[in-house]
């Protein structure tokens, strides 16, 4: 195989399909097609296993909102949960995409996209209640104050709670480069499926 790329891009490519394997996804799609050998089946169960693997997360992250678990452990749970659902989008709908097949495989991208985005904006929510009243400009905010903070961030729209402290900046900036990073993607791959 000839090399034309420059260094870079290699480094990053290697990267990249190395940090698949520290995801816990790639986990439930092994198990899911140990004893499968027909491909449509293959990626059948991958498919099943990756939508079982995100209802789980969904509801670890909502159980840990609505029942307060903010213990460092979920906390540390709920960071790593997020970079792999950034990576995931990432690495499987940007990097080792193909274009869009037919109008089910395009619908299909999109429940994903709203899967993977929203989800970004409960852990963000879930940072921001963690974070607290210490670390933004209010005294006893409830839960839905810190959603909209997240919602905000989300859209870079403006809200009245204002960060007091450089982690809530940090993490304000994050979440708004994240949703620089789907708006990004999304806008590729519209632009490279419309030219087909």
């Amino acid at each position: 195989m000839k090399n034309r790329d420059g260094f870079i891009y290699n480094i990053l490519l290697f990267l990249f399909s190395r940090i698949k394997y520290f995801n816990i996804v790639e986990l439930f799609k092994y198990l899911a097609t140990i004893n499968v050998k027909q491909e449509d089946r293959i990626i059948q169960k991958k498919n099943i296993s990756i939508d079982v693997f995100n209802i789980v997360k969904y509801l670890f992250l909502l159980s840990a909102i609505i029942f307060s678990w903010y213990s460092n452990f979920a906390l540390l749970l709920v960071i790593y949960l997020l970079i792999m659902n950034i990576y995931t989008y990432f690495f499987y709908h940007f990097w080792e995409t193909k274009p869009c097949r037919d109008l089910h495989h395009l619908r299909n991208r999109f429940v994903k996209l709203v899967f993977s985005f929203t989800y970004n904006i409960l852990s963000f929510w879930y940072l921001y209640i963690y974070l607290g009243d210490y670390h933004f400009s209010t005294i006893g905010a409830s839960k839905y104050v810190f959603l909209q903070l997240s919602l905000a961030s989300s859209f870079s729209a403006s809200t009245l709670l204002r960060p007091s402290t450089l982690i809530a900046n940090y993490i304000i900036t994050f979440q708004v480069i994240v949703t620089f990073i789907y708006v990004a993607i999304l806008l590729t791959q519209t632009l490279s499926n419309s030219k087909e």
